[in-house]
């Protein structure tokens, strides 16, 4: 056992010897075993004490005699073979024979094979060569020469256009340079190595469903839009919109927004697929920005105004509405059966109300037993005893009935003032759904699927739908847990999120934080300041991004905003932990996250994409259970590896759990110290704020 292992260290050492060998002639092409040995013995640091003689003896001269990329010169002098003083042609050689990428591993074990050398022989580096590229495909990273174009973006493109039709892999590359413009020659497919594609049995390939469901157009910037406008402007009169989306945007056009976009600003004119500088100036865009918001103010007033005159109405017929009475004659459907049982009830209300209650505690009172008239039923007042004893339509006729009757001090009963009748629903004010723009069929549709009621719609205010997304959600998305309302306002005002910033909900569920944020830069707009205005409609539309694996909590959350009068453009769906579902990383400013209900993995996953997508001094505020925060788990090392945790703040939540409050940012100076706050219950989150702010 002790010569197995003795062994294996000297083969070890052996290696990290000839590396070292291999390095010192590739910069210097000859070396004497003197250069060699003093090379070694700085190179090693465990060996600097070492006489040069038995490092020499035991471990330069085996080395190099042993490994055929050594070549002995004579005079103690060795170099290396000729192929190893030009290793990166002799890649570039066989990349080209072979016809197909390969990883630097195998692209080693291949050029070991063909000279009969150990792949650790091979001291192969292409960074820096612009005859190599590199692309990702199935989590390795393949070496391309610059002959190649891989194309496995354009094929997933093709798939989205044709609705996923299968295809074999010559129609595949057929279509390719028919629609994209390919070149044929030099064109690369790794569609068997690409987990987004599903090859069949037959050779025909397409895309797995799922990831066609989770496509997210990628957007153009704005001021990218702008650059291009100024190129049109020059001498440019046209553009391709295929060449500007692997231009800008770095994907296949079909995966971009550009269509939309150009369409959508005044400034350009699309024909076919080219996009030119429309005929109106920029005062005449202005102009009809203006007239177009101008267009949708009248409209939203005057659907507040019809809203406001059904009101009025629907107030004014309860006021003057006349009871029919039946068995009387302005009953049209006269029955004297019903007539009598009417009456009977009448008696027994009568008698309920003449007899009296006996109180006994503020606001409780006993449920009074009824003296039977004729054969009417034992009936009482109270809602719970008239449904034990009569039927639902008789519940709902005496209850109509005892509240429009009050007993007069002698005794006697009379009819209540019919202003009296007007419910609480109508006695408040009712929001004006149709007004904040939300289409109505769309809102009841998500209600019924959400509640499995309908008809709620013209009923809802933003109050309501939060409150009826915390209580529901969490029946229909299985780990959704709503962040409190108190948590999730004070996370927006620790990190004081600006209009200059890009924000980011990593797991955005109902989209209560992004409500809170939107407000939050909202209330620090320059009142009636048009330019502000502007900048507040640029932040919606790309500085804002809210992200959720559930596409129903998205919809709710689309829902949510815009019922409170906000609509962002980056709401998708997608998880935080698929890195391709990220739109662009090292640019967030703000980074928010309730991660309660996740596992460790999980939580430091979604750490670990917070740190890949904030810029330097980026700052997040997540909330994370408290057992996964001890000091030797992994999610707490990660973040005392990777974040300067600024502050922290323990407190018991409304669910009985401990959770931790969790303020960090990205590569900051950490000579301060983590400011921790231990709490008592929800309410004392302001003070904690005084305390920081």
């Amino acid at each position: 056992m002790a010569k197995t292992i003795k062994a294996i260290e000297e083969k070890i050492i052996a290696k990290n010897y000839k590396m070292v060998l291999l390095e010192t002639l590739i910069q210097s092409q000859t070396a004497t075993v003197s250069d060699l040995t003093k090379r070694i013995q700085e190179e090693i640091p465990f060996l600097k004490m070492e006489s040069p003689f038995r490092v020499r003896a035991e471990f330069v001269l085996p080395t190099l005699k042993k490994s055929k990329c050594f070549v002995d010169k004579g005079k103690e002098e060795w170099s290396l073979s000729d192929a190893f003083l030009h290793l990166s042609d002799y890649a570039y050689q066989t990349l080209k024979k072979g016809g197909a990428p390969l990883t630097i591993e195998f692209l080693k074990e291949n050029i070991a094979m063909e000279n009969g050398l150990h792949p650790s022989d091979i001291p192969l580096n292409l960074e820096g060569s612009d005859r190599f590229f590199t692309e990702t495909v199935g989590g390795l990273e393949y070496w391309f020469i610059e002959e190649w174009e891989f194309c496995n973006e354009y094929a997933f493109a093709l798939f989205a256009m044709n609705n996923n039709k299968a295809l074999p892999l010559d129609e595949i590359e057929n279509q390719l340079v028919k629609q994209f413009k390919r070149k044929k020659k030099g064109l690369i497919l790794m569609l068997r190595e690409d987990a987004r594609f599903k090859p069949g049995a037959d050779g025909m390939f397409n895309v797995f469903p799922k990831f066609l469901k989770r496509l997210h157009f990628k957007q153009i910037s704005r001021s990218d839009m702008d650059k291009i406008c100024q190129r049109l402007e020059g001498e440019e009169k046209s553009l391709s919109l295929m060449d500007l989306a692997e231009e800008y945007l770095q994907v296949p056009f079909p995966l971009t927004n550009l269509e939309q976009a150009f369409n959508e600003d005044l400034r350009f004119q699309l024909i076919g697929s080219k996009v030119r500088r429309s005929r109106l100036s920029s005062e005449e865009i202005k102009e009809l920005k203006r007239k177009d918001r101008a267009k949708k103010l009248a409209e939203t007033a005057l659907a507040k105004k019809k809203a406001k005159e059904e009101l009025l109405v629907a107030k004014s017929q309860v006021e003057n509405l006349e009871e029919i009475i039946p068995g009387s004659e302005l009953d049209p459907e006269y029955n004297e059966e019903e007539a009598q049982h009417f009456k009977r009830l009448m008696e027994s209300v009568r008698t309920s109300i003449q007899g009296g209650t006996e109180e006994i505690l503020p606001g409780v009172r006993r449920a009074v037993t009824l003296v039977p008239v004729q054969d009417a039923p034992q009936l009482s007042t109270e809602p719970e005893v008239l449904a034990a004893t009569v039927s639902e339509p008789e519940v709902k006729v005496a209850a109509a009935v005892a509240a429009q009757v009050e007993t007069t001090p002698q005794g006697t009963v009379r009819r209540r003032e019919p202003v009296l009748k007007k419910s609480a629903t109508l006695q408040q004010e009712v929001f004006d759904v149709a007004g904040t723009g939300v289409n109505v069929s769309e809102l009841n549709g998500f209600l019924k699927e959400l509640t499995e009621r309908d008809g709620m719609a013209q009923e809802m205010s933003p109050d309501r739908l939060d409150d009826m997304l915390v209580r529901y959600l969490p029946f229909k998305i299985a780990d959704y847990r709503p962040t409190h309302p108190n948590v999730s306002t004070f996370m927006v005002k620790l990190a004081r999120p600006r209009l200059d910033h890009l924000v980011f909900d990593l797991a955005c569920g109902r989209g209560d934080i992004l409500l809170k944020t939107l407000n939050h830069v909202r209330s620090s707009l320059r009142k009636d300041n048009e330019q502000d205005a502007e900048h507040f409609r640029t932040f919606c539309d790309e500085q804002i991004v809210g992200m959720d694996v559930s596409s129903f909590a998205i919809r709710g959350a689309s829902l949510n905003l815009r019922l409170s009068g906000h609509e962002i453009s980056l709401l998708l769906q997608g998880s935080s932990l698929e890195p391709s579902d990220i739109l662009i990383d090292e640019m967030y400013s703000v980074g928010f996250a309730d991660m309660t209900n996740l596992n460790p993995r999980e939580v430091k996953g979604f750490l670990e994409t917070a740190h890949r997508i904030f810029q330097d001094g980026g700052e997040g505020v997540f909330v994370v259970n408290s057992d996964i925060m001890q000091e030797d788990g992994e999610v707490a090392q990660f973040v005392q590896e990777h974040y300067f945790l600024r502050h922290q703040i323990v407190f018991n939540d409304v669910d009985g759990m401990q959770k931790h409050i969790l303020h960090v940012f990205k590569d900051m100076d950490r000579r301060d110290k983590t400011k921790l706050f231990r709490l008592d219950n929800l309410d004392q989150l302001n003070r904690v704020l005084d305390l920081i702010h």
